[in-house]
């Protein structure tokens, strides 16, 4: 390890160490702070190799046991670590931009995993409860609000959002390492070691396999009572792939409004006008999949939304 090598390491250990400490004891300051703890290790990975990042991540983390808890470090060793590394190693390794959100996000997913196991057991945080507890205020808000809402739907609302943690804890995997992309290549810009760009948004595609996940959902979310387990598959299904082709949606119309050179404010209000038809955009991004409605084949290399 050479002197810039542990140099890099030393500053990467302090701001690590000074991301987690933000993130424990100030009020929600680990929702803002969640994206940024893995950047410090991506850098050193894609910078000084894996080596270097290990030791860096080792020290963090003993540092943070000491000075916050046993818990508390283990936790934030556990969120934040491996993201860092298995984005840094796809970066070294020349992998395309999706290659990096891909090993990030099944790295964010399975430490997200781990991070809920250990609150359970050790902390006795009941993350399923919680989000029901969620969902239940929520609704207690909307008729507080005066805003129609049966008994019956709340009791639906609280049952599947108790049921659908797995395909929370995807699709945050997924926000979460974007964000974590979008940081750390604005810092490696900086620094001459850009990461791959991403693909301008307005080409954004689910894959084709999405498109049987949310009709598979469909059809298992819509069995009888007595098929409950096959009924909480299919709502993790809606969701996670419902989320995928709202994006997709949105992103047909960003597309759209570039395409027929519609102004700029313009577009932001059909944007938010969009969102009193939130329902249907899914549908658009599933029509899209099917129908080639930007003709993404034709047009590809002629269009560049901005």
């Amino acid at each position: 390890m050479n002197t810039r090598g542990l140099a890099e390491g030393a500053l990467m250990v302090a701001i690590t160490i000074a991301l987690f400490w933000f993130g424990w004891f100030l009020p929600l300051g680990d929702m803002i702070v969640g994206f940024l703890c893995p950047i410090p290790i991506l850098l050193l990975v894609v910078r000084q190799g894996l080596r270097t990042a290990l030791v860096a991540l080792m020290a963090a983390g003993l540092l943070t046991v000491f000075t916050v808890g046993p818990m508390q470090g283990t936790l934030a060793l556990l969120g934040y670590g491996p993201v860092g590394i298995a984005m840094g190693l796809a970066a070294r390794r020349k992998e395309p931009a999706v290659g990096i959100l891909l090993w990030g996000s099944a790295a964010t997913l399975i430490a997200t995993i781990m991070a809920v196991l250990l609150s359970q057991v050790f902390i006795k945080v009941d993350i399923v409860k919680e989000m029901a507890d969620a969902a239940s205020q929520a609704a207690k808000t909307m008729r507080d609000l005066h805003v129609p809402f049966p008994p019956q739907q709340e009791k639906l609302l609280i049952e599947i959002a108790g049921s659908i943690l797995p395909a929370v804890l995807a699709l945050s995997s997924l926000v979460l390492t974007f964000m974590n992309y979008l940081v750390a290549n604005w810092f490696l810009r900086r620094l001459g070691t850009p990461l791959p760009e991403l693909p301008p948004f307005g080409f954004f595609r689910a894959p084709n396999a999405c498109a049987w996940g949310l009709i598979l959902g469909f059809i298992l979310s819509s069995l009888p009572r007595k098929f409950a387990f096959q009924a909480q598959i299919g709502w993790n299904l809606l969701f996670f792939f419902g989320y995928w082709f709202l994006v997709q949606g949105v992103a047909v119309i960003a597309f759209l409004l570039h395409r027929y050179a519609v102004p700029r404010p313009a577009r932001v209000i059909v944007l938010f006008f969009m969102l009193g038809f939130f329902q249907w955009i899914p549908l658009i991004g599933l029509m899209d999949t099917w129908l080639d409605l930007r003709k993404l084949n034709v047009t590809e290399k002629r269009i560049v939304p901005t």
